[in-house]
Order: structure tokens, then sequence, then C-alpha cells
């Protein structure tokens, strides 16, 4: 992702950089399917705000990417610098979606082969089988998604790096702060150490989701344990 505010696929240069890989995986193209949010990739990537109707955007090995919207919704994006088709109804999404994928072979899509990955699969059975109707072939867009929505700008790895630094000090010091407590013959609790550390990040800075597991014996399998007031000793 960029760090500036112009969303990837808004931008001359992203686009060119997909349509290379594109070509590179032998794809037609890029179909981004996106409604209520649904899809992330679609958002992050094309920069959306409220929406509440179906769009596609393709974007083509060769040529110029378009954007099928619904014609309520046009403000939604304002910010799109390249073609626009609208639709009304969903017979004329349906006629228009079979135009725009026409004489696209192969298309990438948010899909993943027998939902392998689910933080992929976010085209809907009913769109994917529209597509497949119009003789077109879906691709997993894994790739792509990899190499242009999951990645970390310079900021954010430089953001990340100081905030490993501060976890893993904390942690260190929980750790200590611990066995302190069980050499002393009072060990502290599940709850009071969770608590201690979650203060412990807030105090040096981090301010995003910050929370922490703390769990003895079996619970400490479990990804999404919160102790019960104190917990266990």
């Amino acid at each position: 992702m960029n760090d500036v505010s112009t969303p990837f696929l808004c931008t001359r240069n992203g686009i060119e950089r997909v349509q290379v890989t594109l070509r590179d995986q032998g794809l037609d193209g890029w179909l981004l399917y996106e409604f209520h949010h649904n899809n992330p990739v679609s958002v992050t990537l094309l920069g959306l705000g409220k929406t509440s109707r179906r769009a596609f955007v393709l974007i083509p090995a060769e040529g110029e990417p378009v954007a099928m919207i619904h014609a309520i919704e046009a403000s939604s994006w304002r910010h799109w610098p390249f073609e626009r088709v609208s639709y009304s109804g969903w017979r004329d999404m349906e006629e228009k979606l079979g135009e725009l994928v026409q004489g696209h072979g192969r298309l990438a899509m948010e899909i993943s082969p027998g939902a392998a990955v689910p933080t992929l699969d976010y085209v809907p059975a009913g769109i994917a089988g529209l597509i497949l109707e119009y003789g077109v072939e879906i691709a997993s867009s894994g790739d792509l998604v990899s190499a242009f929505h999951s990645v970390l700008s310079e900021g954010q790895l430089n953001d990340h790096k100081r905030a490993s630094v501060i976890v893993k000090d904390v942690a260190l010091t929980a750790f200590e702060r611990a066995a302190d407590a069980l050499r002393s013959g009072s060990p502290t609790t599940e709850g009071a150490l969770s608590d201690w550390i979650v203060q412990e990040l807030k105090s040096h800075g981090l301010v995003d989701q910050v929370s922490c597991i703390v769990a003895i014996g079996p619970r400490a399998s479990d990804p999404h344990y919160a102790p019960i007031g104190d917990g266990e000793t």
C-alpha cells in the first residue's frame, strides 16, 4: 500500500504495475468486486467510502481500467480517475457486466479454490457463477493481493519495527515480573499480569488494539482467552 493519500489503483503507476504482473501471470485482467465493504481488498486499493450497491472494477492486462457502478452512487466514486459505466437494476447490471468482461478469457478475482485461504475468499458464489456463465475462467487473485495489498509501506514497516521492540521489552519484563512474584511466594494472577502488560504497552505509545493473553495451563493454547476477574494464579 502507499504512504500517499491517493488509493493505489486510482493512480496510473498503480494500474501499470498491476498490468505488468497480469501479463506475467498470463491473465487477461483483474476483476474487483465490492458490495457493502465485504471485500477489504477492493475497499483499500480503490479507496472506497460508504457504498451500498454492487460495483465492479476491471483492470485489463492491456488498455484502460473501467469501473462499473450503480447509477445512484456516482458521488462515492468521484475520486476514480478512469472510465466509469453505470447500471440501474439487476438486469441492467448483468447485461453490462457481460459486456464488461467480454473478450477476457481469464480474470483474477478474490476467490480461493476450496476456500483454502478464507481471508481471500470474498467473491460470492452467485457473482462467480455469473462470470463463469459469460465464458470467463476465474483465477485466484492471491498473488496480486500479496503483491499490491498485503504489504507494508516504508512508514508502516518502520512503525512495525518500533512497536516490535516495545513489545519484546515489555514481554521480557513481564516474564521477570512473574518469576519474581513466584520466588517471593506471592504468585501473580492472569488478570493482574495482563492488566500490567496492557498498561505498559500503552505507556510506551502503543494505542491500536493493545491487548495480550496471559494464560496458565491448557488455556495457553486458546487464542481468544481472557480471564474472568483475576483468573488463575
